[in-house]
């Protein structure tokens, strides 16, 4: 299970929600089968159940369950993130959250890379939060690293026409956190050099140069080529 919606009236239903990006043959069942788990165990609790699939592509048909999900009751229902977002666009085409996942639905990687920046800019207009703003562009310049990987996380950054520090991102600061925690679990070597493995591998998935890393976590450059061989980067 991804998510368990409670209301703010514990007589309202609870929503059991499933998010899948990739097909799974057994989603239908898996999700009636929490369902009913979770309300054997709660009986004096409503338990509704959606599924949102990526597309239609990946929407794994099983009978009977799927038709009552596509029945659309309130009971059980199935949506298509694709779908939402455009549907979201037409509706409202400033929303953060069409910009936020340009990158997921714009499949033509010239086009993308023409428009990130404005996509990128429509998120700092909005009237939301700066803390809100923040975690959205992050989430959206994660999605530009997996649309372009052959490009590092400076010329993305780059692209976006940022001139923000390397040491200042989101990113950057979450890797140095994560070092830091994982650093103060233990004291013995062998676990401090695990955990600067680990922040490496973070930090070359996120396209992290490598000098960056060497300067970051303190592991020389023929290690880190040595992991990033390893993980076929």
């Amino acid at each position: 299970m991804d998510g368990l919606m409670e209301p703010e009236n514990p007589d309202n239903p609870y929503f059991v929600v499933e998010f899948q990006m990739q097909k799974d043959d057994t989603i239908y069942y898996r999700t009636v089968m929490e369902m009913a788990a979770i309300g054997i165990k709660n009986q004096h609790n409503t338990y509704y159940g959606i599924i949102i699939f990526a597309d239609k592509t990946i929407d794994s048909v099983s009978e009977p369950w799927s038709s009552l999900f596509i029945k659309n009751s309130p009971a059980l229902q199935v949506f298509y993130f694709d779908e939402l977002l455009k549907s979201l666009k037409e509706k409202e085409a400033g929303h953060p959250l069409v910009a936020v996942f340009q990158p997921y639905l714009q499949k033509d990687q010239l086009i993308l890379e023409k428009e990130a920046v404005d996509y990128y800019n429509q998120i700092q207009r909005c009237s939301i939060s700066e803390d809100m703003k923040k975690s959205l562009s992050a989430v959206f310049i994660s999605w530009m690293l997996i649309r372009f990987k052959d490009k590092s996380y400076q010329e993305v950054l780059k692209m976006l026409t940022l001139t923000t520090p390397l040491e200042e991102t989101v990113a950057y600061k979450e890797l140095v956190a994560i070092g830091r925690k994982e650093g103060e679990k233990t004291g013995e070597k062998k676990g401090k050099k695990n955990n600067q493995i680990e922040v490496a591998l973070r930090m070359l998935k996120k396209g992290f140069e490598l000098k960056t890393i060497c300067e970051l976590t303190g592991i020389s450059l023929e290690e880190v080529q040595k992991e990033k061989l390893r993980m076929k980067l």
